[in-house]
């Protein structure tokens, strides 16, 4: 019962909390990319920037209520949801603050940005590492559980062994009392008893094979490129919150050079992607891997362009490379890393569904072949006692 409800948890409980999870985290922080990027943006793909945020801002607040509604979160969990559910209004008012005074031309417009940045980037996105960080944690509390093969093979094993045992005897008590060798009901009895254990045994082995397969080829992966992803969204904010504020504020690049370090090198060989690609070894994705490094190195580069330009004197040049060129790049970045993200979901649920689905039959099957078993050795005794009436 405890391996099915693991099973049942990989599948309905923990991996729904953290795919949703995911998806508020990627939700907040490319609101935010979007909000910065529009904000430097005044040409024809404002309307663009401008719809995906709203986009964005919808999808946070879906989520928030997707995870509320789970009700597996600890109280430090709900408090973060709470915490976000109320941060996200007043993100809202002041991005629409810095939109109206930007597009009267008043300076103002950059430090009501500033602010929105810094309550997304202080207060939520922290709220939505605590609800990630504790979705995994729950994700992985549920494998352990539906892995630990050992104490469930013990207790069937004391419990197999037992009924077997107590079949045994009462064979060899009939056998010296009515001097018959063999009852083939109560032998019977036994083998169907036996064959239970064995088969019992080889469920819990696929089950846990399929667990097995649903965290290294599906929730190891998810968890390591939704890091990346979140990590390069990140990064595109503190890019443009450094254009926007003309570079007087340094710790924005720090902040880049940080979370970009974090994701690993230009050759994705370290940090979340050289995981990334480790990991793609037993899943055979080493080509979609290699495609998501390919685009992190070559929005590495258009960076590396925008910050020359910047610190030559060619601000205009600069801002016009980081929200075309630059943009581009980092889409390119969230779709191949999307798309992966996609394939490493749908092998975590197709490999949980298995193991559940080995299991939802085993408790019919033991309770009928206890019973048949039970059946066969009373007909047994009964007919030797009515031999002897």
């Amino acid at each position: 019962m405890e391996r099915r409800s693991a099973a049942s948890a990989v599948g309905s409980e923990a991996t729904p909390l953290l795919v949703s999870a995911e998806e508020l985290y990627v939700a907040l922080a490319d609101a935010d990319a979007a909000a910065s990027t529009a904000f430097l943006d005044v040409g024809p793909d404002s309307a663009r920037l401008r719809e995906r945020y709203l986009n964005d801002i919808k999808r946070a607040g879906d989520r928030v209520i997707s995870i509320a509604g789970l009700r597996l979160l600890s109280h430090e969990g709900q408090r973060s949801v709470t915490a976000i559910a109320q941060g996200l209004p007043m993100y809202n008012a002041h991005v629409e603050a810095a939109r109206t005074n930007t597009r009267l031309r008043h300076p103002v417009g950059a430090a009501y940005l500033r602010r929105a940045s810094d309550s997304m980037r202080n207060t939520m996105l922290p709220a939505a590492t605590q609800v990630y960080k504790e979705a995994a944690r729950q994700l992985s509390a549920a494998y352990r559980s539906g892995t630990s093969h050992a104490g469930t093979s013990r207790v069937l094993l004391i419990i197999g062994g037992t009924v077997v045992g107590l079949l045994l005897l009462a064979q060899v008590f009939v056998t010296i009392r009515t001097r018959r060798l063999l009852n083939l009901w109560l032998l019977g009895a036994t083998a169907l008893v036996v064959a239970l254990g064995v088969l019992a045994s080889l469920t819990l082995d696929a089950q846990e094979e399929s667990l097995l397969r649903s965290r290294r080829e599906g929730s190891d992966q998810l968890i390591v490129l939704s890091t990346a992803r979140i990590l390069a969204l990140q990064s595109r904010s503190y890019e443009n919150l450094y254009l926007i504020e003309r570079g007087t504020d340094p710790s924005h690049l720090e902040h880049f050079a940080t979370v970009t370090g974090s994701i690993g090198a230009p050759d994705g060989s370290t940090g979340e992607l050289g995981k990334a690609a480790g990991l793609a070894e037993r899943t055979g994705s080493a080509e979609a891997v290699d495609l998501i490094a390919q685009r992190y190195a070559d929005y590495l580069a258009v960076h590396d362009e925008v910050r020359q330009l910047h610190e030559a004197g060619s601000y205009g040049v600069a801002v016009k490379l980081a929200v075309t060129t630059e943009a581009d790049a980092a889409l390119r970045l969230d779709e191949a890393l999307r798309t992966e993200i996609e394939a490493a979901r749908e092998r975590l649920a197709s490999n949980a569904a298995d193991a559940h689905e080995g299991l939802r039959w085993m408790a019919a099957v033991v309770a009928v072949s206890a019973l048949l078993a039970a059946a066969l050795a009373v007909i047994g005794l009964q007919r030797r006692i009515r031999e002897y009436r």
